[in-house]
């Protein structure tokens, strides 16, 4: 209502607000449709002779129930958050109309009221409006109004408190919202849990409900608190809700009796559950590698010596998800690649063997039973017998992950919970719930302890309520779980952090307490997170990553040293590698590369490429020889014919891919290619020559003082399970077996040269 100090009120529309809980309201939506036209005339009829009645001036709200009558509740003498509905479906802006009226202008001169009633706003002849017996023009279109609050419908609407690390929503024609805190601000347990506003609006209501639903999607909000934007999208989605089939404690029923529609339409929305499960593990999982991490760089801040445990290269984790416990395996396979099982991995057995000591150090070589076109069908797809689930995993500036396997990926966010881990995984929150031990009675918001409901060291029976706590202005009493002797853990008055210990419990049947069902499947068979491709050049890229992977200090159990480096040695062999190699190089480069060159490189490619397909080795004897020399003349020739030095050295940029290749061919593949791992594993063990580690440890730490995650990468590849020594040794036996040592002779003599105890099986072969 809005009334003026002559007399004036007039009612301006209304709102139905019976979406609530504990009475407090979490939908308004307008105009209400729930009473019929004759019924709700009356009842704004009487809100304004309520208003005449005390002399009302100003803006103000007044309440009704209605069920087959209406009854008066109560006027609120203000404006309430919801205001923007009325304003949207009467055009009318309420504060600027309570402004007016302050100011001693009557309704009838307020320009936005003139328009409700049909009236031009700035007429100065027709000023008089019989508000008692004038109709006001038809509502435009309906608004569904969310409150945004932090509270944990999981947990019966509790509030909760923290900080907000992100917050995004953008407003549309149709949408708009309205928040007190931005990112990275906050939430403190004192202050009301109520933080944002939505309003979605259409010309029906059915499209609002809609675009609402599509905003709430939208709406992004991370951090410590937790909010009922995913609640909200299911309540909008119920039957209940779109038939507007809905009353004051029809929320409360929900919550109280775990609506099956409810519980079908958050299964309709939710994330498969070994999806969900994957992302669970990968997060804790890669968390418990950060952490060692972390710690291993702490030490050497400090300049101290960290211990060489700290380097793991495989771990396990369980999650608990749907009351179901999951056990997984890890093997951190390259620097942003995981393997993940529900078995132990091939070769490492004894690692996840509670009773066996971790050794890895040494691994024998056996000899390859496995054929070359099993392992090229394993690059390119899944594994047959789902052994493994390969997670890519890449960490974010804003403390999200991207996880990638199946070929999709999920954009991650985690908060750990006094009640486990909640993970919002592409929008969608999922609980990974803790181990119940319900004899420590927690609490999971923070707040004060106003008072315990019952004696200490007492008695208590299940659901029980045992405790009072004021949370954002709320008391909320808490039940004991389970029945046992309840002993206090705090004092009244005491101010509570979550997870904070309220009282324990001696159970009186411990074995009676549920426990979660174990795990026992093998995991679904997945893709790999991105398509690989089965072309020569494809596999041998992939394989050529795998050993290096090793040399960095990481592990791989899917096929021995040996069967990766036969078919890697094998495949750089094949002379289509280098027409496949240097094809795509041409088409990365197209459009940068100047189109002669292109022409002329090609022209050379294809001639080649016939060469191929006509030669007959047992006619014509060895294999057709790559033009390399060729393809590096036509290069020089151009760069001879350009003019000045600033074009050369574009030239060369742009050139620079082919210029590798070329090099890489000209010295031949497969000695490219084996001494780039010579080249690599060298750089790091020279280091450590005639030296003590902890020396050398130090040394790289002043060295690299400023990203001492260099010197991570260094040690982390002489970790206590690295197999690049073994490596390395095939290697040498393969030079030996194919009588090549003269081919490698300087790098042989570094080779031998180390004298390091950790280089001893190297440098004796």
């Amino acid at each position: 209502i809005l009334a003026d100090e002559y007399g004036q009120a007039i009612s301006i529309y209304g709102r139905d607000c019976s979406v609530q809980r504990r009475h407090q309201k979490i939908i308004e939506e307008g105009p209400p449709i729930a009473a019929p036209p004759e019924i709700w005339e009356q009842m704004e009829k009487g809100a304004v002779r309520l208003a005449k009645a005390v002399n009302y001036c100003g803006a103000g709200t007044v309440e009704y129930l209605f069920n087959d009558g209406y009854y008066f509740l109560e006027l609120n003498p203000r404006l309430q958050v919801e205001h923007p509905v009325t304003e949207q479906i009467s055009g009318v802006n309420l504060p600027a109309g309570q402004l007016n009226v302050a100011m001693g202008i009557p309704l009838n001169r307020i320009p936005d009221i003139r328009k409700l009633y049909g009236r031009e706003p700035f007429d100065l002849e027709d000023t008089e409006i019989d508000f008692d017996n004038e109709k006001q023009i038809p509502p435009n279109g309906h608004v569904i109004a969310c409150r945004i609050t932090a509270e944990n419908p999981e947990a019966g609407f509790k509030p909760t408190s923290g900080a907000i690390k992100e917050l995004t929503f953008r407003s549309t024609p149709n949408v708009w919202g309205y928040f007190s805190v931005q990112s990275f601000g906050g939430l403190h347990e004192f202050a009301d849990s109520q933080f944002g506003h939505l309003f979605a609006w259409d010309k029906e209501r059915e499209d609002s409900r809609k675009n609402m639903v599509l905003a709430l999607k939208e709406l992004s909000i991370r951090g410590d608190i937790s909010t009922p934007v995913e609640y909200l999208i299911y309540l909008l989605e119920t039957n209940g809700f779109k038939t507007n089939n809905i009353h004051t404690g029809w929320l409360d029923e929900i919550i109280n009796s775990k609506s099956n529609e409810l519980l079908d339409i958050k299964f309709n929305h939710q994330i498969d559950t070994m999806h969900a499960v994957i992302c669970g593990a990968a997060y804790k999982g890669f968390q418990d590698f950060k952490s060692k991490k972390n710690q291993y760089l702490s030490y050497l801040q400090r300049g101290q010596i960290p211990p060489p445990d700290l380097l793991v290269t495989s771990g396990k984790v369980e999650v608990i998800y749907q009351n179901i416990k999951y056990r997984l395996y890890f093997l951190r396979d390259g620097p942003n690649s995981f393997k993940i099982c529900t078995k132990p991995f091939k070769q490492i057995d004894s690692l996840y063997d509670d009773d066996a000591e971790i050794n890895m150090e040494e691994e024998e070589e056996e000899e390859s039973t496995i054929e070359v076109e099993e392992i090229e069908e394993d690059i390119n797809e899944s594994s047959k017998n789902a052994k493994y689930i390969r997670v890519n995993l890449t960490e974010l500036s804003d403390e999200g992950m991207l996880l990638v396997f199946n070929s999709k990926s999920h954009l991650i966010y985690g908060k750990e919970d006094p009640n486990g881990l909640i993970l919002t995984i592409g929008g969608k929150s999922c609980m990974f719930e803790k181990e119940y031990d319900p004899s420590n009675l927690r609490v999971a918001t923070a707040g004060k302890l106003v008072r315990y409901l019952v004696e200490n060291n007492s008695k208590i029976e299940a659901g029980t309520e045992y405790v009072e706590i004021e949370v954002m202005k709320m008391i909320l009493a808490l039940k004991c779980p389970e029945t046992g002797k309840i002993n206090f853990e705090k004092t009244d008055g005491a101010v509570l952090k979550p997870g904070d210990i309220l009282a324990t419990l001696e159970l009186d049947d411990p074995s009676s307490i549920r426990k979660p069902e174990i795990f026992t499947e093998e995991l679904p068979i997945m893709k790999l997170p991105r398509p690989i491709g089965n072309k020569l050049h494809q596999v041998v890229r992939r394989i050529d990553a795998e050993l290096t992977a090793i040399l960095d200090g990481y592990y791989t159990t899917l096929y021995t040293i040996a069967d990766l480096s036969n078919i890697l040695l094998s495949k750089i062999e094949e002379p289509e590698l280098s027409l496949l190699e240097f094809n795509e190089c041409l088409s990365i480069l197209a459009g940068r590369l100047p189109t002669s060159i292109d022409e002329a490189i090609s022209k050379v490619l294809d001639k080649y490429s016939k060469a191929l397909q006509t030669h007959d080795t047992e006619i014509h004897g060895s294999q057709v020889s790559f033009p390399t020399e060729m393809i590096n003349q036509i290069i020089k020739r151009h760069r001879k014919s350009l003019g000045t030095l600033e074009e050369k050295k574009n030239f060369d940029t742009v050139c620079e891919p082919l210029a590798e290749l070329i090099e890489t061919y000209s010295k031949g593949k497969s000695y490219s290619t084996i001494t780039n791992f010579f080249k690599k594993y060298l750089e790091n063990e020279l280091l450590f020559q005639n030296k003590q580690r902890s020396d050398v440890i130090l040394s790289l730490r002043q060295e690299h003082k400023n990203d001492l995650d260099n010197v991570w990468d260094i040690l982390y590849s002489k970790n206590p399970n690295s197999q690049k020594h073994n490596f390395i040794v095939f290697l040498l036996n393969k030079i030996a077996e194919f009588d090549l040592i003269e081919k490698y002779v300087p790098y042989l003599h570094e080779l031998a040269a180390l004298s390091h105890k950790d280089n001893v099986e190297v440098s004796v072969v």
